[in-house]
């Protein structure tokens, strides 16, 4: 991505996508496109062709409406006027959370923290990674019921994880790591997913 470029996730109102697009991607990836459009030469016919815009990431149809998409600023004030947008936030990279998260350190919640300057000597840094917490004993399946049908979980495949390590607690497990790609290229991503 260029580096005058942001990640953002845009909120639209599912409603207000116009009849002539038969889907919430058609509708998105012809409103990106639009902004490289210059106004006066306009070509409609470019906004419902099938190939989708490189800077749209992700399209989001189940819990809200929208998509993520690399933006310049210009791009982005555009879109912001434009009819159906609820909202625009700037992406951000987030940290794992858990209640275990001591318990992955090896650290003994009884002994309290070890000084910061403490905490990571002699730490193998390769350990704490997506395959390990899939491992850890939080994820154990013990117990569990089975995962109801409704459910929609999607085990993705990636670096030092597997689709055998997701069971009836951990029903899924996803990689977005698009926008953090984009917006820092050649980044080492087996240090960031989660």
């Amino acid at each position: 991505m260029a580096a005058d470029r942001s990640t953002y996730i845009v909120h639209m109102e599912g409603s207000a996508m116009p009849k002539a697009f038969t889907d919430y991607k058609q509708w998105y990836s012809a409103s990106l496109k639009s902004l490289a459009t210059d106004p006066i030469s306009v070509n409609p016919a470019a906004a419902f062709s099938e190939s989708t815009p490189s800077n749209l990431l992700y399209v989001y149809e189940n819990v809200m409406h929208g998509f993520t998409a690399a933006l310049s600023d210009n791009e982005l004030q555009v879109l912001k006027k434009m009819p159906g947008v609820l909202g625009v936030h700037r992406d951000r990279q987030v940290t794992m959370d858990t209640t275990h998260t001591y318990e992955f350190l090896d650290l003994n919640p009884a002994i309290g923290s070890p000084a910061a300057s403490q905490l990571w000597r002699g730490c193998d840094h390769r350990r704490y990674r997506h395959r390990d917490a899939a491992e850890h004993q939080s994820f154990n399946d013990r117990g569990m019921t089975e995962i109801p049908k409704r459910w929609k979980g999607i085990c993705e495949v990636g670096q030092d994880f597997n689709t055998s390590m997701c069971n009836r607690k951990l029903i899924g497990a996803r990689y977005f790591n698009k926008g953090v790609i984009a917006a820092n290229p050649g980044v080492n991503i087996s240090r960031i997913t989660a």
